[in-house]
């Protein structure tokens, strides 16, 4: 029974392999891992050859994740990716580039502000904008901020957490 079992699981650890976009490392394996390695945890004679090298190739994986943790930007640059070409989407993918400036305003009408935040949001700029609603023409003010650099650092953090339960898994019999 454990060897058809072992047999089963090595052809469904290769067929993870295949399609590693649909069986996602943290979102699909990891949980399925946790959940075999528990129940290997009480059947300790259902140790199984395929899953120890499959927890091998996640933890492979994940070393590769955390082998450095996302370093803070060390200027102001930061992804200048709007497609846009108008000349207000330029100005801000400009702005974006630039190593030395740290918040840029853009004083124009409702709907070119519009534009740009619509293309900042679909984009994911790190990019905090207020609408300076004193002048007229208002302005929409763009400070850069750190968003990417935070959401990377999570993603780290969440990876070392995970690596810590495979290898879990492994020195429990999995």
């Amino acid at each position: 029974m454990a060897i058809e079992a072992d047999d089963l699981l090595s052809r469904v650890v290769a067929h993870i392999a295949t399609l590693p976009e649909r069986y996602e490392l943290l979102d699909v394996q990891m949980p399925a891992l946790v959940e075999i390695g528990k129940y290997v945890k009480r059947h300790p004679r259902l140790r199984s050859a395929a899953l120890s090298r499959w927890m091998e190739v996640c933890q492979r994986e994940l070393e590769s994740l955390t082998a450095a943790a996302p370093q803070p930007p060390t200027d102001f640059r930061r992804e200048a990716t709007v497609r846009c070409k108008c000349a207000d989407c330029t100005e801000l993918n400009r702005f974006l580039s630039d190593p030395a400036t740290h918040e840029h305003r853009f004083q124009m009408a409702q709907d070119r502000r519009s534009h740009l935040q619509s293309q900042i949001g679909a984009q994911h700029c790190d990019l905090d904008c207020e609408t300076d609603r004193r002048p007229r023409p208002q302005v929409l003010v763009c400070t850069k901020n750190t968003a990417t650099h935070r959401r990377l650092l999570k993603e780290y953090h969440q990876n070392v957490k995970h690596l810590d339960t495979v290898r879990s898994l492994q020195q429990n019999g999995g």
